[in-house]
């Protein structure tokens, strides 16, 4: 069993700077660092952590977005035309606003390894899901809508103490189907359709309204803020290319198994 014992308590994880403490903006002894820390170390009763947070502390103030569902099958079987449609342009849209070279060729064959990894997994039982939520990640009070997939069949190793390659939920943005002609002719930044929040993998959580990025690597966790700063001024370069970037920020960081 993985952690060290304090009176009752089973830690797993403990909080780090990182970087031998030269990491910026990570702040292991806020208000939000504590909430995840106790959300992360409330796994430890067996054999885990997990590769999925379970939320099991009922007042650490950490919440999952009001997640909604996407049609992708009808109670048939057959599938939805429209969400089949959407989920192509968003497959699409992230390739081009997130590869920097080649991206036709690799926005089509990651539209071809999606669409298929989807109805492979509907006819293995898998049950792929398509859920939209809508988030302030730019930190200046606008919604934007925010899609995850889990494809259904993929096999996120059951604990921590495995090689670590987490390869569910993806991450999409709306507001990338309308950017990417623009990312891909060099004239919007990628920052600007949200490039650093769906390229990775990671859960999504709320606390204290901000919206907070999850992600597993080997044997650390890293919670990024959606956003750097509430009500952040305008940069020259958004001004310029009239588009606000969303710039997830490192929050905190915490390395599991501390006695290995």
């Amino acid at each position: 069993m993985c952690g060290e014992a304090l009176g009752a308590e089973q830690r797993c994880f403990l909080p780090t700077r990182g970087d031998g403490g030269r990491t910026m903006f990570i702040e292991p002894d806020s208000k939000v660092c504590r909430a995840f820390e106790r959300e992360l170390n409330a796994t430890c009763s067996g054999d885990i952590p997990r590769q999925k947070l379970e939320l099991t502390v009922a007042d650490s103030g950490v919440s999952e977005p009001a997640w909604s569902s996407i049609e992708l099958y009808q109670p048939d079987g057959r599938e939805n035309p429209d969400g089949f449609a959407l989920l192509e342009k968003l497959a699409r849209s992230r390739a081009l606003t997130t590869y920097s070279v080649e991206r036709d060729t690799r926005a089509a064959r990651d539209v071809e390894t999606v669409l298929r990894e989807v109805r492979a997994s509907q006819v293995k039982g898998g049950k792929p899901r398509l859920d939209k939520t809508a988030l302030d990640l730019e930190g200046r009070g606008r919604e934007e809508v925010l899609y995850r997939l889990y494809i259904g069949l993929a096999r996120n190793p059951p604990s921590i103490t495995e090689i670590s390659f987490k390869q569910e939920p993806q991450l999409y943005l709306e507001r990338a189907i309308e950017l990417a002609p623009w990312v891909d002719a060099g004239k919007v930044s990628p920052l600007a359709a949200g490039s650093d929040v769906v390229v990775g993998l990671s859960e999504v959580f709320v606390y204290a309204g901000i919206p907070y990025l999850l992600k597993w690597s080997g044997e650390t966790v890293l919670i990024n803020a959606a956003y750097l700063q509430r009500n952040r001024p305008i940069s020259s370069q958004e001004a310029a290319e009239q588009r606000g970037f969303i710039l997830p920020t490192p929050r905190c960081l915490f390395e599991s198994r501390p006695n290995h």
